[in-house]
């Protein structure tokens, strides 16, 4: 009776100890179940690396179509495409995510993670899967209005050096530059000017040999949007370069662009057919080997 009873206890410990195991493992395996049954995502994105994605497009349930355009502030435009395969045949839809100039890469997979999570909802509603999603709302924000004080102008400044030295010689350079930008839906405003100095010693015996060379540059675009297709505009460059022996170049050069698709789809395709006129009158420094002084 002693020996029945201390397997009857045994048993029972056993049993006590397997059931959770073998629960979380019914569990486990009912998960792996509903996993094969959610949709296969194929990630058209060459600079995304936050979503596991199926290496082959036709074996995806949802094609993600992801791409970008510089806005005018500097950041970035994503466009993401949704576009249903197989059963989702149809369900079709497109998504915007915008970043700031200064965001880091990791804000930026973050935004784009919460852009994919809303835009799957309406393929993972339709499968077994979506028993286990929950959605929660954050509560809203009473937003704020925001006034532009520079009316889309970015601005933008640099200044660097380089110093270098040894024994028998040295060279230093300094380089600035500074640009004022704007771009809204009928206007695109680029300028730009910029300026360098170089210089190089070397010590050689007795004597010190010496080289210097300067540049100025200013360069100027303005286009204007006529419509989803068509759009004109003119460039100007000035510049001023004593490597190139240019006292003076200017360079003026109108233009006109017809975009085949629509502008509004640029993150998706183009097409541009752009024909410009460019004129450049160059002032020499000193006279060209051809002995001209201007040209």
């Amino acid at each position: 009776m002693k020996f029945k009873i201390n397997v009857l206890i045994c048993t029972c410990i056993v049993c006590v100890f397997l059931a959770p195991c073998l629960r979380a493992q019914v569990e486990q395996e009912d998960i792996e179940e509903l996993k094969k049954k959610a949709p296969k995502i194929f990630v058209d994105c060459d600079f995304c690396d936050i979503v596991n994605y199926v290496w082959d497009r036709k074996e995806a349930d949802v094609h993600i179509l992801v791409t970008l355009l510089r806005t005018g502030s500097g950041g970035w435009e994503y466009t993401l495409t949704f576009i249903g395969q197989k059963e989702f045949d149809g369900m079709n839809n497109t998504l915007k995510y915008y970043t700031s100039q200064d965001a880091t890469k990791d804000e930026i997979r973050q935004g784009l993670v919460e852009v994919i999570k809303k835009g799957l909802m309406p393929y993972v509603a339709n499968t077994p899967i979506s028993d286990r999603v929950s959605i929660s709302f954050k509560e809203e924000v009473k937003p704020t209005a925001v006034e532009d004080k520079w009316n889309f102008w970015v601005f933008s400044a640099s200044l660097r050096g380089f110093f270098d030295a040894e024994k028998s010689s040295e060279y230093n350079s300094i380089h600035g530059s500074f640009s004022a930008n704007r771009t809204t839906e009928e206007w695109k405003i680029n300028t730009s000017i910029s300026a360098s100095y170089n210089e190089s010693n070397f010590e050689f015996e007795d004597e010190t040999l010496s080289s210097t060379s300067e540049s100025r540059r200013f360069s100027g675009l303005i286009v204007k949007s006529l419509n989803e297709h068509w759009s004109i505009g003119g460039y100007l460059s000035a510049v001023y370069s004593t490597y190139s022996n240019i006292d003076l170049r200017i360079s003026p050069a109108p233009a006109i662009e017809y975009n085949v698709f629509s502008y509004s789809q640029s993150t998706r395709r183009q097409l541009r057919f752009l024909y410009r006129l460019n004129y450049s009158y160059n002032d020499y420094i000193e006279e060209t080997m051809y002995g001209k002084s201007t040209e």
